[in-house]
């Protein structure tokens, strides 16, 4: 028997989907229940993380350092996960975090600065239906060999590892969030999302509570696609880009 591919939607029949369900109490893929959303207190830990002129050249190469699996390794120092063969490799941290749980920088759909309390700037992007490598985040700030994951990569993510498992004080860090595991000859792998929340008009929103996570895949009527996740649901839904959110990569191949 060849591989089994799963079949992807388009965004059209997505989108003409959602219309449909639109008088419903219930969203797509894998929604348990819509979201309720909150302001809440937070500790600010937006990235410091800048971008110099080095993060726009290609930065020296290291792959699989001190990694003895094929299914994990690092490039440009950011160490990566596969969570099934022949899967996208994603980012073990967030762009602007050094460990799986920190929240990492917020930033607007195709923005180039993280956002933060006082020193927002809107910097979203207005181009087609994905973005370009200079307005990608994620290749913006860790080089040409990183890139913000497409719609079809979330997609496929859900389809091979379910909604995943919600985590309270992931590793006694104190931080929330969704754990997928691997699959196959990657059971041995993980990947946490911790719930970051979104920042919008100077304010952070459902830390602890929610993680946003943008695609680089846009939407209709000022959004674009983002994953979501909460104690609840996991789901690809739509979101304004002029919100800022976490980023995770995945390894540009």
């Amino acid at each position: 028997m060849g591989e089994f591919k799963p079949i992807i939607p388009s965004i059209d029949a997505l989108l003409e989907w959602k219309r449909f369900l639109r008088h419903f109490d219930e969203d797509p893929f894998f929604m348990d229940k819509k979201k309720e959303e909150k302001p809440v207190q937070h500790l600010d830990n937006t990235s410091k993380e800048t971008i110099s002129s080095s993060s726009q050249e290609e930065i020296k190469e290291t792959e699989n350092t001190a990694s003895s699996s094929p299914y994990t390794g690092a490039v440009n120092g950011h160490e990566w996960v596969q969570l099934w063969e022949g899967g996208p490799k994603f980012a073990t941290c967030n762009i602007g975090a050094s460990m799986p749980w920190e929240y990492g920088g917020y930033y607007t759909w195709g923005g180039t600065r993280a956002q933060g309390k006082g020193k927002y700037k809107d910097d979203h992007w207005e181009g087609g239906r994905t973005l370009p490598s200079d307005r990608d985040t994620a290749t913006v700030f860790w080089g040409k060999k990183w890139r913000m994951p497409t719609y079809e990569e979330f997609y496929v993510l859900l389809e091979n590892c379910g909604k995943g498992e919600w985590i309270e004080n992931y590793k006694h860090s104190g931080v929330n969030g969704r754990l997928f595991r691997g699959k196959g000859i990657c059971a041995n792998q993980e990947l946490f999302l911790p719930a970051a929340g979104y920042f919008s008009n100077d304010s952070f929103y459902n830390s602890s509570s929610f993680g946003n996570y943008w695609s680089n895949t846009r939407s209709v009527n000022y959004k674009a696609w983002y994953l979501y996740t909460s104690n609840r649901a996991t789901c690809l839904y739509e979101f304004t880009r002029v919100n800022a959110q976490s980023v995770r990569a995945i390894l540009n191949e």
